[in-house]
């Protein structure tokens, strides 16, 4: 285990048991990752737990009322940043009972968990820079609010590309028709979904979107 990206990890509120050596190989392989991208060391905690409302409450003092209730779906996963640059991260997980065969649940479960890192990973490159948007004390004008959610969301979409790379190294796929296999990739973890849902979204965003900032 890396010394140099630390990692401690929890269960509680009844988390589904044994996951704790999944997390630690999937945390040996990005320690490789972050340690190529010259990466500063940190402390990761990751939280695997039945429960992950009361998890996430009692670590975030933004998240007070968190639910896990989402536009588009059900938080399965949170990065939590204990400090501003990320040298302290906690990591909690939804580790509930999962429907589904063998292999999709474990393909669902890579993907979680490399997502989060993904956001610890660039949180902590992003710091390290100086490329961080400032804290400000001031209310956010709606501009600057729009903008932060852009931000983010940007985000998202590069944790999806990290962990689809990722993925893509530990897993294949053999046609079932026959035919050399291939790297996994997300689309075939969610098919049509992940589209027809951001089909859906768009309709939110204007003018559902511009409404709710100015609101």
């Amino acid at each position: 285990m890396s010394t140099t990206y630390a990692l401690t990890v929890i269960e509680e509120h009844g988390a589904r048991p044994g996951l704790a050596g999944f997390i630690e190989s999937v945390h040996s392989m990005i320690s490789v990752v972050a340690d190529e991208l010259d990466a500063p060391e940190s402390e990761l905690t990751v939280v695997l737990t039945g429960d992950i409302t009361a998890s996430i409450r009692a670590r975030s003092e933004i998240e007070r009322d968190f639910t896990p209730e989402r536009s588009g779906g059900i938080v399965k996963g949170k990065t939590i940043s204990l400090a501003r640059d990320f040298s302290k991260t906690v990591i909690v997980l939804d580790t509930g009972d999962a429907a589904g065969e063998e292999e999709l649940e474990q393909a669902e479960l890579l993907h979680l968990v490399v997502h989060e890192y993904g956001h610890a990973l660039i949180g902590r490159l992003r710091a390290a820079a100086d490329t961080r948007p400032p804290k400000t004390t001031r209310p956010k004008t709606p501009e600057e609010v729009a903008a932060i959610w852009a931000y983010e969301a940007a985000d998202e979409f590069r944790c999806d590309l990290f962990s689809n790379a990722l993925m893509g190294q530990c897993i294949t796929v053999t046609p079932s028709s026959g035919g050399e296999s291939r790297r996994f990739t997300l689309a075939d973890l969610l098919g049509e979904g992940c589209r027809d849902a951001f089909a859906g979204l768009l309709d939110d965003v204007h003018p559902g979107w511009a409404d709710l900032v100015y609101a």
